[in-house]
C-alpha cells in the first residue's frame, strides 16, 4: 500500500474514529494495523495529523520566502526598458535616477514597498534579474568585438577609475547597422574622459585599422584636453599594429 493510499484511508476513517467509544477505537486501530502494516502508535499520529489539517489554507512551503516579488521585478523591468535595455552593471547605478524621473513625470505606479525594495536591490541581484531578459526587438544586441592574439601585447589598467587624471578615458565603436551586420555601414568611434566626463564622437566607414586610426586622431585634435591614455575593449579595430603604432607614437 502506497503512502498516498494510507493517507486517504486515514482521512476516511478519521470521522468514525473520533466518534467511536474506547472499545470501538481499539477495533478500528486493529483493522488499520492489518490493512496498512503500520504500528498502532503511527496510526494514531496519522489521525492527529489529519485532524490538524486545514483544507482552507494552502500547504506551507519550506525555505525562504520570495523577497523580490513579481511586482518588484515589473518595476525593475520598467527602469531597464527606459535605460535602453542596458546590462545589469550599468543599470544598477541608474535605478534611483530613473525612479525619480518617473515620479516627477507621474509615470511611477508602484507603491512605497516595491519602490523601497527596488532601490535597495544589490548589484548581483540586478545582474541576475536582467540577465535573461531580451530587448523589445527580440534579440540581446549585436556585438562586433572579436578578441585578437595581439591583446597580449597591450598593458592592462590597474587601479581605481575614480582616481585617474583628466586625459585618460574609454574608447569604443558603435555599429549603425540596424538589425544585421551584413554589408558595409557607418560606425561611431567615441571617447569618454573618465575624470571630466567630456566625450567626443566621430563617424567612420566600417571599422578598419586605418579608419579607426584616423578617427582617434580626429578625436585627439578636437579634445580641449591632452589625450594621455586610451582604454579600448578587445575589438580588432583597436588591437592591431596600425593603431598600436599610433598610440606608441603619441605616447599613450
Amino acid at each position: 500500500m502506497t503512502m498516498k493510499t494510507k493517507q486517504e484511508l486515514m482521512a476516511l476513517e478519521l470521522d468514525k474514529y473520533l466518534k467511536a467509544s474506547k472499545k470501538e477505537k481499539g477495533l478500528i486501530l486493529d483493522s488499520l494495523e492489518r490493512q496498512t502494516g503500520m504500528w498502532r502508535e503511527s496510526i494514531i499520529r496519522s489521525f492527529r495529523r489529519e485532524q490538524l489539517k486545514s483544507y482552507d489554507l494552502p500547504p506551507k512551503k519550506r525555505g525562504r520566502g520570495v523577497y523580490y516579488t513579481h511586482d518588484v521585478c515589473l518595476a525593475l523591468e520598467q527602469v531597464w526598458k527606459a535605460a535602453n535595455s542596458c546590462c545589469g552593471e550599468l543599470l544598477h547605478s541608474l535605478i534611483p535616477e530613473y525612479v525619480s524621473i518617473f515620479k516627477r513625470d507621474k509615470m511611477w505606479e508602484h507603491n512605497d514597498e516595491v519602490t523601497g525594495k527596488l532601490l535597495a536591490m544589490s548589484l548581483p541581484t540586478v545582474k541576475r534579474k536582467v540577465s535573461g531578459w531580451k530587448c523589445e526587438s527580440g534579440r540581446r544586441g549585436i556585438s562586433t568585438t572579436t578578441p585578437s592574439a595581439i591583446k597580449e601585447r597591450v598593458p592592462l589598467f590597474a587601479g581605481k577609475w575614480t582616481e585617474v587624471p583628466v586625459g585618460q578615458g574609454q574608447i569604443d565603436t558603435v555599429a549603425h547597422c540596424g538589425g544585421s551586420l551584413t554589408g558595409d555601414f557607418i560606425y561611431s568611434c567615441g571617447y569618454v574622459d573618465v575624470s571630466s566626463g567630456w566625450f567626443e564622437y566621430t563617424a567612420q566607414w566600417n571599422k578598419g585599422m586605418e579608419a579607426t586610426k584616423e578617427s582617434l586622431e580626429c578625436i585627439r585634435k578636437q579634445l580641449p584636453i591632452n589625450l594621455n591614455h586610451i582604454h579600448p575593449d578587445c575589438g580588432s579595430e583597436f588591437l592591431n599594429s596600425v593603431v598600436m603604432s599610433w598610440c606608441e607614437k603619441n605616447e599613450m
